[in-house]
């Protein structure tokens, strides 16, 4: 406006000092107002800013308490999920500070994301080493499938049985392979303890009814 005055030719000088003040105050409005909407728009972004820093903070929060199982890690993920909606909502902010607000709320959900991995890294090592105890006894079991010290192989099969109740537990689909073969090597053992024991009291019921035989002659 300024340049477009001056280009303007010559008028009075009376009439241009009128004009120049009328000009003037004109001017003098529209650099308050726009002064006073950058200061507004900068006072927005501002707030803006701390909004979407408070929401980083909030996501960084949400591993200060135990997390023990699936469910409240799924939890904590739909909440981060919902959280990072709301950051994104909110707008605008100045582009200076862009960049830093991005890597903020990337920084934030790493920070969860791998507490969350490494529990489930720690739960999968544990339920591996439970299986791992469950495979033990099974293979306990089979190796004394075949063993014809009766009484005293009853005695450990009943106590591994016992130790596979009392182990930690293992989902049923991974556990179920090695029950199976526990129980078969229990079974194929107590099978040949039952003929041996069938046999020896058919034995005992002949060898007296042959000593009954040998008294009467």
């Amino acid at each position: 406006l300024h340049q477009k005055w001056k280009k303007i030719g010559p008028i009075t000088k009376n009439e241009r000092e009128n004009i120049w003040k009328e000009f003037q105050k004109y001017t003098y409005k529209i650099h308050n107002k726009r002064n006073k909407f950058f200061l507004n728009k900068k006072k927005i972004e501002r707030r803006n800013l701390d909004k979407k820093n408070l929401i980083c903070k909030e996501i960084r929060l949400l591993v200060s308490n135990d997390q023990s199982d699936h469910l409240s890690w799924q939890n904590i993920t739909d909440k981060i999920s919902s959280l990072t909606d709301e950051w994104k909502r909110i707008a605008p902010i100045n582009k200076n500070d862009l960049k830093v607000a991005w890597s903020n709320l990337r920084e934030s959900k790493k920070t969860v994301y791998s507490e969350r991995n490494q529990f489930f890294r720690k739960k999968k090592q544990n339920l591996k080493n439970n299986l791992n105890i469950k495979i033990r006894i099974c293979e306990k079991a089979e190796k004394l499938s075949n063993s014809n010290e009766w009484n005293k192989t009853s005695k450990i099969l009943i106590d591994l049985k016992k130790e596979w109740l009392n182990s930690p537990f293992v989902p049923n689909k991974l556990s179920i392979t090695y029950w199976k073969r526990f129980k078969a090597a229990s079974n194929i053992f107590f099978r040949e303890r039952q003929k041996y024991y069938t046999k020896l009291k058919k034995q005992d019921k002949n060898n007296i009814k042959q000593n009954i035989l040998n008294r009467d002659i």
